[in-house]
């Protein structure tokens, strides 16, 4: 028994956990990526730490709440540049899922 379990189990544990780190160090790239992309879209610039932060959902709502006029949003003016910007959105825009 103690054989099988260093001979296949444990391997097999090493290599989920392995595919299971490379997965979500690729999805947080993903994001960060894809932050940094509508930052750039909505500000016109990118400024390079702030996309860190706001790969906290609470920090990305509250950043995309913000009046940047009496009735504009930051996330209103992303939607407004984002077709200037070459991003198409799929679906309904209320979901709002780009590529």
């Amino acid at each position: 028994m103690a054989f099988y379990v260093l001979v296949v189990r444990l391997p097999e544990y090493q290599q989920r956990q392995r595919l299971k780190r490379s997965l979500e160090m690729h999805y947080r790239a993903f994001r960060l990526n894809c932050i940094e992309i509508m930052l750039a879209v909505a500000a016109g610039r990118f400024a390079g730490g702030h996309a860190e932060a706001l790969l906290d959902p609470e920090e990305f709502k509250k950043y995309f709440k913000q009046k940047i006029a009496p009735s504009t949003e930051r996330w209103d003016e992303f939607m407004k540049r984002r077709a200037k910007a070459g991003l198409v959105a799929y679906g309904n825009t209320d979901e709002r899922v780009f590529v």
